[in-house]
C-alpha cells in the first residue's frame, strides 16, 4: 500500500489500559478499510506495560508502525507522527478517547464526497448527555469554524486533516514545541487549505468521540488556562491572519475568555490558592472586554462572599456554573 487515504495515529505515554481500550474499539473499524488505512502508534512509555497494545497492533495486520521512543512530550510525538504518516489525511487521537462505532466510515464518506482539507469530529465529555453544536453538519470556511468551535478545536482528537496542507506549517509548528500547541499550526494550515478554495472544513455535529478528560494533578495546569488558551492561542491565530480574520479571532477570544475565567473563579474557591489579581499581561489583550473588568472585581472580593454568590447563582440562574 503506497498511499493510504487515512493514517489513524495515537500518541501515548504510560496509559496502557486506556490505550488497550481504544485499540479494541478502533481496530475493527480500521480493518474494514484495511486497504486504505494505516495505524501509527507513538509510544513514549517508560515501562513495558504496553506489550498488550503492541500485540493488538501486530495481530490486526494493519499497515503502519508501532514506534517506541524516549519521552519527549506530546508536541514532539505529534510532529514525529505527521512526518512519518503516509496517508492523505491524518487523524491524531488521544489514548484516553472512545471512538463511537461508525466513525471511520463517516470520515471516509466525507473524504469521498467533499473537496475539503479538514474534518471536525464532534465529541461528548464522559458524563454529559449531549455535545455543543450537535445539529451542525456540512462545509464551512475557517472563520465560520473558529467562531462556532471555539476552544473545542484545540482537542487533538477532533481533527482529521490533509497531511500535505498541514506540512506547509511544519516550521511554525516547531516553534511551538513545549507549549502543548505544536499540533495547532499544522491543523490551522489544513483548515485554510488550498488557494482559492474557500470552504475547506467539514463540521460533523453528531458526536463520534467520547472524551475522558485527563485528571489534572499539577496545581498550575488549569490555573494557567487564560495564558494557554488566551495569550498563546491568540498569538498562534495571528500567525495565520489573514486569511483568518481578526473579527473571528476576537469572537474566539471573547467566548474562550468567559469560559476560562469562570473556571478560575471555581478553582480559586475550591482550593487554597491566591486569586490572579496581578496578571497585568492579560490586560494587553482583554482590556476591551467588559468581562475582564467583571472578573477583576470578583477577584478583589473576599473568597467567602464569592463562594456564597456562586451557590445563589447555581440555585436561581443556572445549574452548571461553567455555562455562559
Amino acid at each position: 500500500m503506497n498511499n493510504p487515504v487515512l493514517s489513524f495515529c495515537i500518541p501515548t505515554c504510560d496509559r496502557p489500559n486506556e490505550l488497550n481500550n481504544l485499540l479494541r474499539q478502533v481496530i475493527p473499524q480500521l480493518v474494514k478499510k484495511s486497504s486504505h488505512v494505516e495505524l501509527i502508534i507513538k509510544d513514549d512509555s517508560s515501562s513495558n506495560d504496553n506489550l498488550e497494545a503492541e500485540n493488538l497492533f501486530n495481530e490486526s495486520g494493519l499497515e503502519g508502525g508501532y514506534y517506541r521512543g524516549l519521552k519527549e512530550g506530546l508536541d514532539q510525538a505529534n510532529i514525529f507522527i505527521v512526518t512519518h504518516a503516509k496517508g492523505d489525511f491524518v487523524w491524531w487521537c488521544g489514548d484516553d478517547e472512545e471512538i463511537i462505532p461508525g466513525a471511520i466510515d463517516k470520515v471516509f464518506d466525507i473524504i469521498n464526497n467533499n473537496h475539503i482539507s479538514y474534518i471536525f469530529m464532534n465529541f461528548i465529555t464522559h458524563g454529559n448527555t449531549s455535545a455543543a453544536n450537535k445539529d451542525i453538519e456540512g462545509v464551512m470556511n475557517v472563520n465560520e469554524f473558529i467562531e462556532i468551535a471555539g476552544t473545542d478545536m484545540t482537542l487533538l482528537s477532533t481533527g482529521v486533516f490533509n497531511r500535505k496542507e498541514a506540512l506547509k506549517a511544519i516550521d511554525v509548528a516547531m516553534t511551538y514545541v513545549g507549549t502543548h500547541f505544536a499540533s495547532q499550526p499544522l491543523i490551522l494550515s489544513a483548515m485554510i487549505g488550498q488557494e482559492n478554495q474557500e470552504q475547506n472544513i467539514y463540521f460533523v455535529g453528531k458526536p463520534f468521540l467520547i472524551n475522558h478528560p485527563t485528571e489534572l494533578t499539577k496545581e498550575g495546569l488549569f490555573w494557567d488556562g487564560v495564558y494557554t488558551f488566551g495569550v498563546i492561542y491568540y498569538k498562534l491565530l495571528y500567525e495565520f491572519s489573514p486569511p483568518i480574520e481578526r473579527a473571528s479571532i476576537r469572537k474566539y477570544l471573547k467566548r474562550n475568555f468567559g469560559h476560562i475565567w469562570r473556571g478560575l473563579v471555581i478553582d480559586w474557591i475550591r482550593r487554597d490558592i491566591p486569586a490572579p489579581r496581578n496578571r497585568l499581561w492579560e490586560l494587553k489583550i482583554y482590556w476591551s472586554y467588559a468581562e475582564y473588568w467583571l472578573a477583576f472585581l470578583i477577584f478583589m472580593m473576599p473568597k467567602k462572599f464569592v463562594a456564597l454568590a456562586l451557590k445563589l447563582y447555581k440555585f436561581f440562574v443556572k445549574k452548571h456554573y461553567m455555562q455562559p
